[in-house]
């Protein structure tokens, strides 16, 4: 190539780096870490695309987030605005398994927490109306009729015991159970 432009070339990277430093240290990037140590805050050690550890970049320290997390557990890290004074972590992982025991989701790492049930798992009930006789899609056939409004019954509710999945919100404080298993 040209030295004239390989001399461009490289003017217009020292420039950019002087304009934006964060991309020599890929700090505006969020990036997989694994957690490494949780005492006063996030230890944890970046990633590569291939999720082996980064040698070429060093632990993070993160302020404590209001989940329990264990050495090995994957999270997202990033750097506010780009800073790496200011890095980040977000957890990866939604849903959990526990124990639904009045009215409160018994979840390893968090305890018993308030549990918003999906409506679907509680009982409950709906007004219709139903047809008769139908076909295999529901289409009514000659002859059907329709009764009036009916109450339908659904008895699915959960019971003290019961495996459960459910979604932490509002930061670890409350889950919403979202399946019986």
């Amino acid at each position: 190539m040209d030295p004239r432009v390989d001399k461009l070339i490289e003017v217009v990277r020292k420039t950019v780096i002087m304009l934006f430093p964060e991309l020599t240290g890929r700090y505006h990037l969020a990036a997989r870490a694994k957690v490494t140590g949780v005492a006063n805050g996030i230890s944890a050690q970046p990633l590569t695309r291939e999720r082996t550890d980064d040698d070429t970049s060093p632990v993070v320290k993160c302020p404590a987030l209001p989940y329990t997390l264990k050495p090995d557990n994957v999270i997202h890290i990033g750097y506010l605005y780009g800073d790496p004074s200011e890095p980040m972590a977000v957890v990866l992982s939604t849903a959990a398994i526990g124990t639904w025991t009045g009215g409160k989701v018994t979840v390893e790492g968090y305890g018993a927490r308030d549990g918003l049930v999906m409506e679907y798992l509680k009982d409950h009930f709906r007004l219709a109306t139903l047809t008769a006789p139908v076909d295999q899609d529901g289409n009514p056939l000659p002859g059907a009729t329709t009764s009036p409004l009916t109450r339908i019954d659904f008895r699915t509710g959960l019971k003290d015991g019961d495996k459960v999945a459910a979604v932490p919100i509002e930061e670890g404080d409350r889950f919403i159970v979202i399946g019986k298993l």
